[in-house]
């Protein structure tokens, strides 16, 4: 549970239990604080449904930047939990011109599909894979006679997350504290360099056309330059020798 306040300031609880979780909310219903009220206990859509920030975003009273950042709170998601990190698309498609024509809609990623179908030979394959996991299920389900967890996985189109705390910190390496994580994950040493963030547009291509890829991004590819640069002059490979 995530607490935010006037002065932006924000506090993120991690709760061990549900019924912890149950006592503190009932706890805060009870003080009846008017500006917390309403957001208390509300599941994601209800929040949705209570909030304005699609109108305001359509009347021009909000950027582009400002509504998804809204979208990811409504959601629940939270710079304070990385497997759960506030997640931004991909817009642009080509990282390699030297020059770009923001008036020509070819330069733009298709919104209307997910990043792991932009290429139709790719979206194909997708589904062709969907279609062999559904039938494989179904036959097993049919000859099944123990429980269907010891089947093969459901059908699903992809195997991967747009966003987990792995892809946060490969993202923003180049930032602490996720360098410093970055380490402590890969026991005390900097992975291999072939593994890291090298460049957007390879990091496109990975998106678009790897098998098992399906990468969106963080909020700080359009808003922390740094995130590109190693401000730190970090030397690959690196290790680290903890106290």
């Amino acid at each position: 549970m995530e607490l935010f306040f006037t002065d932006t300031t924000s506090a993120f609880f991690a709760l061990s239990s549900t019924a912890i979780r149950e006592t503190l909310h009932s706890h805060l219903r009870s003080m009846k604080l008017p500006r917390l009220s309403r957001f208390l206990g509300k599941t994601a859509e209800e929040r949705w449904q209570n909030d304005d920030c699609a109108a305001r975003w359509a009347r021009g009273e909000l950027s582009n930047l400002a509504y998804l950042l809204r979208v990811n709170r409504l959601a629940g998601r939270s710079y304070n939990d990385l497997s759960q990190y506030y997640v931004m698309p991909w817009v642009l498609r080509d990282y390699e011109s030297a020059q770009l024509d923001l008036s020509d809609p070819r330069v733009y990623r298709d919104l209307s599909l997910p990043i792991g179908a932009q290429k139709p030979e790719r979206r194909a394959l997708v589904q062709e894979k969907f279609e062999m996991m559904k039938e494989l299920r179904a036959q097993q389900e049919q000859q099944a006679t123990e429980d269907l967890d010891l089947l093969a996985p459901p059908p699903r189109h992809y195997a991967t997350h747009y966003s987990n705390s792995t892809l946060v910190i490969w993202w923003l390496l180049r930032l602490e504290p996720f360098t410093s994580l970055h380490v402590f994950v890969q026991d005390g040493r900097f992975d291999r360099p072939d593994r890291q963030f090298p460049s957007v547009a390879s990091a496109w291509r990975g998106s678009t056309e790897s098998d098992g890829d399906v990468k969106e991004l963080v909020p700080e590819f359009f808003t922390v330059p740094q995130m590109f640069r190693n401000g730190n002059g970090w030397a690959w490979p690196l290790r680290i020798i903890a106290d």
